[in-house]
């Protein structure tokens, strides 16, 4: 046959293979190739007649809506608030301890290990969480980010029928991540000293809240600090009815002004509040490495969880982090980023207030206040701020306004958070400026 269709012989043989694999031929051993009784020839997908388009009516029990809509789009001015300066980051620096892992591979790194975390990144972690939180004896989980630890402590204690305590204006993906476990949203009212605690007490004795969800260092969006005094009150409402605190100290590293109060985990002898954080504010938005300190009841639960999910960590990343942060590189440079934002929200105070004094501010009222720390500012001014948002994007400025940070639909707002640490101080002028300049023709 080979001589009949002029090719060599292990052409037809690759051939003859590749029929016997599809099923069109058979090979019986030192008798020869036969054609196949059942033929790989069907009908069975063909569609009726009657039938115009393919439909199935597909059923999702997924509860989350789309929440970031231009992941790629580049803005020349970008103000979404809890975004590092990427160009600060010491990738030079930091490549030296990722290639001394990739140079000196562990037997671990390749195989399936611990599902809590790289154990040497579990230990420099824990021990940063000492020295700067005072966080002592509570075991640690490495997750993929921030919202991967709340999605999963959200599988873990909600369903259909409960609810979680939130603040009225909040962090979407968190909300996002109980509606899917089927919760509902209490929403309570907050004020210049956060979150009312009488009215957590009213919602706590009515309905079946089975969370408290807080950002008590830096209320997300608004900024404002939750006093000591409210922390403690929420805390014994908590130990009340039961109920434990997801307490979301994202970003805890950045304090202008003063020493920030200790996290509600530090002193936690009920043991109720789960501890989460990210260093994608610290490092850069990529990376995608957060954790969890939790009681130990709910540490083992959430390991069982993460073996389900994924159980096994990026473990040579983990591992040049954690030799990073032993060096001293990790806490050296959060000292110089901390610098340099506390520089940078100087710069936009003055540039605010220089537009205060000016006869733009005539038109648009500019209020605000100075936040202790964290990575955004929450302003205020007499203008539509969802059509200025709208207007700002069409013309290359990127900015959230009061209908971001909520569920229901908010026909027109009157507040904007401002992000201050991703860009120059020039480009901060420059895009401020400008946008002001758009509220100001509204």
């Amino acid at each position: 046959m080979a001589i009949q269709f002029s090719v060599g012989r292990q052409t037809l043989i690759n051939a003859l293979n590749e029929l016997i694999a599809q099923g069109w031929i058979v090979s019986k051993q030192r008798v020869g190739y036969f054609v196949a009784e059942q033929l790989p020839v069907s009908h069975n997908y063909q569609l009726p007649p009657s039938s115009k388009t393919p439909t199935i009516d597909w059923h999702f029990n997924d509860r989350c809506e789309m929440l970031f809509s231009e992941p790629n789009k580049e803005y020349q001015y970008n103000f979404v608030a809890g975004t590092p300066d990427i160009n600060s980051f010491p990738f030079t620096e930091f490549k030296r301890f990722f290639a001394q892992v990739m140079n000196y591979p562990l037997s671990s790194d390749f195989n399936y290990g611990n599902a809590a975390g790289q154990p040497q990144l579990l230990s420099s972690m824990a021990d940063y969480l000492r020295r700067s939180r005072n966080i002592t004896a509570r075991p640690l989980l490495i997750s993929n980010g921030s919202q991967d630890a709340i999605y999963m402590v959200s599988r873990l204690l909600l369903g259909v029928g409960d609810y979680v305590a939130v603040d009225q204006l909040g962090y979407q993906p968190a909300w996002s991540a109980f509606k899917e476990s089927g919760a509902s949203l209490v929403k309570i009212a907050n004020d210049d000293q956060g979150l009312d605690p009488d009215i957590l007490a009213k919602e706590l004795a009515n309905k079946r809240i089975r969370l408290i969800y807080l950002t008590p260092q830096y209320q997300y969006p608004t900024t404002v600090t939750l006093s000591k005094e409210r922390r403690n009150k929420i805390y014994l409402l908590a130990v009340k009815y039961g109920v434990p605190i997801l307490e979301d100290d994202y970003d805890h590293e950045y304090h202008y002004q003063s020493q920030p109060l200790p996290p509600m985990a530090s002193e936690d002898p009920a043991e109720l509040v789960i501890y989460i954080g990210t260093l994608s504010k610290i490092l850069y938005p990529g990376v995608r490495i957060g954790f969890i300190s939790a009681p130990l009841p709910v540490h083992q639960a959430l390991l069982k969880l993460r073996q389900t999910m994924s159980h096994k960590n990026e473990s040579m990343f983990q591992r040049a982090l954690a030799l990073w942060m032993l060096d001293g590189g990790f806490e050296r440079h959060l000292s110089r980023s901390s610098q340099l934002y506390k520089k940078r929200l100087a710069n936009t105070d003055n540039i605010l207030r220089q537009i205060q004094q000016s006869n733009i501010n005539d038109k648009i009222n500019l209020e605000y206040h100075l936040p202790a720390g964290g990575l955004g500012l929450w302003l205020r001014i007499d203008v539509d701020c969802k059509l200025l948002t709208n207007i700002a994007r069409s013309q290359g400025i990127l900015i959230q306004d009061q209908s971001c940070f909520s569920d229901t639909k908010i026909m027109s707002s009157s507040y904007l958070r401002l992000g201050f640490a991703r860009q120059s101080e020039t480009c901060q002028q420059a895009g401020i400026e400008k946008l002001m300049l758009i509220a100001s023709d509204l």
